[in-house]
């Protein structure tokens, strides 16, 4: 008996401990954009998208050969070839005048283009999808897993747009959700990160944490999610 209660205890010790260091998986992305000299704090699910950026790392794939950047100059998005040293493709954008942040995955050969209020999707042939769903407010960030083929989009009004892309880059599911998860609570989204099990983890504005189960999210068209209380 003292044995199993020993057990017990080591168990949960141990779920303890990992509620505890779960708020780790997204604490970057939830500090990442509070500015001591601003009016407050702006929440962000991923990486927060900023201005014109050379070739974005959130697909986390490390042993890429091509390259895609948005240039300036010629106001385009340019697809390169690192190993012979030439380009692929280039293609026109929307709003070239403004502001672009760019996010490439090698392996489905997708290119997701941000501008201001705008997001386009590229497929592996360069076909364009402009705007495939409509926001709010203006897309501020964004997470991306290459590994699940899931990009999720938090625009400045707290939406979320959440895509799923099949083997050549093009939408094979998407959904556009609300900050509110559950409207009984009344808890809303203040920022989250993708996890490498296809969940969205996400903190809420009661202090608790979200894990979201985006299969079924996107199934149902409606948040499938449960919610850990972690005490901080």
């Amino acid at each position: 008996m003292r044995s199993n209660s020993l057990v017990s205890k080591m168990i949960s010790l141990g779920q303890r401990l990992a509620l505890t260091t779960l708020p780790l998986v997204f604490l970057y992305s939830c500090t990442q954009n509070f500015n001591p000299d601003s009016t407050g704090y702006t929440g962000a699910i991923g990486e927060k998208l900023t201005g014109s950026s050379a070739l974005s790392d959130s697909s986390g794939q490390a042993d890429r050969t091509q390259m895609v950047f948005f240039d300036k100059t010629v106001r385009r998005i340019h697809h390169f070839d690192l190993t012979t040293m030439k380009m692929i493709k280039s293609l026109t954008v929307d709003n070239p005048d403004a502001q672009h942040s760019v996010i490439f995955d090698q392996n489905l050969g997708l290119i997701v283009d941000f501008s201001v209020g705008h997001l386009t999707l590229f497929d592996r042939d360069g076909v364009p999808t402009k705007n495939p769903v409509q926001f709010a407010g203006k897309p501020t960030s964004a997470a991306y897993r290459a590994s699940t083929g899931t990009l999720v989009v938090y625009d400045d009004l707290s939406n979320v747009a959440i895509f799923k892309f099949d083997a050549n880059g093009r939408i094979a599911q998407k959904w556009m959700g609300g900050s509110l998860l559950d409207s009984s609570s009344g808890a809303t989204i203040e920022c989250g990160d993708l996890n490498n099990n296809d969940e969205l983890i996400l903190a809420l504005s009661d202090g608790k944490l979200a894990v979201v189960d985006l299969a079924q999210t996107l199934a149902t068209e409606t948040w499938a999610f449960r919610t850990v209380a972690t005490g901080l």
